[in-house]
This record gives structure tokens, sequence and C-alpha cells, in this order.
């Protein structure tokens, strides 16, 4: 009877179990759901933000053609009211001026008028009519402090940042959000404490542009490594540095006076 009753209450810890393994596995799976659906809003929303920008840089290329037309028709304006101005004080105080005289007259200002065109002509060429486009983009920023044991797939921020000519580097996030399109670079540096090791990646949105391996195993001091990479962004792609998912890990981060874990960027053109 006892060898019974213990077979029961095995078969009921074995079905407990079963069903329990059963559950988590459900919930991992609704979690992939969810985190597909949330990337794939993500992905909507960037590509609506792209639009608008670019909408809003029409917008603004026009207006300021507007103007500058506007501004042009004034000045052609201006030159007629002094040329009728000029002709009647002429007719005024030199009744007799000779008809060749003043046929040279007006043939000058009508030269006057073509090299006004194209002297506008080339300005129009030589000069953009908005800066809408943003080309001076540039940033470095460091950690500022050690980052004790991170995690596999952790995001790494560098709080600290020296220069962000565009402000378009978070220093709370560490996410550079490209102001428009265009070729940049990206470099990152990365400092792991004595017998530490550490896979690092950049990430252009969602997908690895590149990665790198930073190892001090086996030796008793700090060991440093850089990568850099280039890549042509969209408007609104987001940049950041993560570590591997998958990769070894083991040890710290640093990032003090001696050493500067540290992420980069600017626009080529």
């Amino acid at each position: 009877m006892e060898r019974a009753q213990l077979y029961t209450l095995l078969f009921c810890f074995a079905v407990q179990n079963t069903t329990g393994y059963q559950l988590i596995t459900t919930d991992a799976n609704r979690i992939k759901d969810l985190e597909k659906i949330a990337l794939d809003l993500q992905t909507q929303v960037k590509q609506l933000m792209r639009q608008q920008r670019a909408q809003n840089i029409k917008m603004e290329r026009m207006e300021a053609l507007t103007k500058y037309c506007e501004k042009m028709c004034k000045r052609v304006e201006t030159e007629e009211n002094d040329l009728v101005v000029n002709e009647n004080l002429t007719n005024k105080l030199m009744p007799d001026f000779s008809k060749s005289d003043v046929l040279n007259s007006t043939q000058n200002v009508h030269q006057r008028r073509k090299r006004i065109a194209l002297n506008s002509r080339i300005d129009m060429q030589q000069k953009p009519l908005v800066n809408a486009i943003v080309d001076e983009v540039a940033f470095y920023a460091y950690m500022s402090e050690n980052l004790q044991d991170p995690g596999h797939g952790q995001a790494l921020v560098f709080q600290t940042a020296v220069t962000n000519v565009g402000n378009q580097y978070n220093h709370h996030n560490g996410v550079f959000t490209a102001p428009d399109q265009g070729v940049y670079v990206f470099t990152w540096t990365i400092v792991v404490t004595a017998n530490g090791y550490i896979y690092t990646q950049i990430f252009v949105n969602s997908d690895v542009l590149g990665a790198m391996y930073t190892s001090a195993y086996g030796v008793d001091n700090a060991r440093t490594t850089t990568a850099i990479v280039v890549k042509h962004l969209d408007t609104m792609d987001v940049v950041s540095i993560r570590v591997n998912m998958h990769g070894a890990l083991s040890g710290s981060i640093m990032s003090n006076e001696y050493y500067k874990s540290s992420f980069s960027g600017w626009k080529i053109f």
C-alpha cells in the first residue's frame, strides 16, 4: 500500500511539473510575439517620421524659394521705378536731349537688368536656398564611471557628451538619431578589467552593423579595443552600442581618469 501511494505522489508531481513547464513555455512565446509586434510598430513609426521629415524639408525649400522670388521681384520693381524717375527728370531738366542719347541710356539700363538677372542666377546656383539638410553632425561621449558586471543584450550608455554638434546624441540612453540621410562614421572603444572579456555590437535600428571583442583574459591589467564602421543612414535611423546577447562575458567595463570607454560619430556627406 505504501508503495502504491508513493507511485501516486510521484505521478502527481510529474504532472504538476509538466503543466508548469507548459505554462512557462506559453508565456515565453507570448512575450516573443509581443516583442515582435512592438518592433514592427516601432519600424512603422520610424517610417512615418521619415516621411514627415522629408515633407517638412520640401516645404521649407518651397518657402525659401518663394521668399527669394519675392525678393528678386521687388528688386526688379525698384529698378523699374528708378528708371521711370530718371527718365522724368531727364525730360524736365534736358528737354532737348537727343534721341540717340536717350536710346543709349535705355540700352544701358537693359544691360544692367541683364547683369542683375545673371548675378541672381549665379547666386542661386552657388548658395543653397535653405539650410534644410543638417550637414554639421558630430558627437563624442564616454562613460562617466565604470560599468560593473554588464549583462547580455544590455544597451551601453555613454553619459558624458563632450561634443554633440547638432544635439542628435542622447546621453541618457546612449542612442544617436540621424537628423538626415547621408553617410556617417561611427567608432566605439571598450576597456575591460584584468581577466575580463566582452563582445559588443553596434546596431542601426534593430540590425547589427558591426561587432568587437575586447579581452584581458590571462593578463593582470586592463585591455582596450576600438572598432569603426561607415554606413549610409536614412532620416530618423537610430544607432546604439549593446553587449552581445550570446557572446562570452566576464568582468566590468572601465571608464575613469586613466581609461575612457567611449562612443563617437560624425556625418561625412
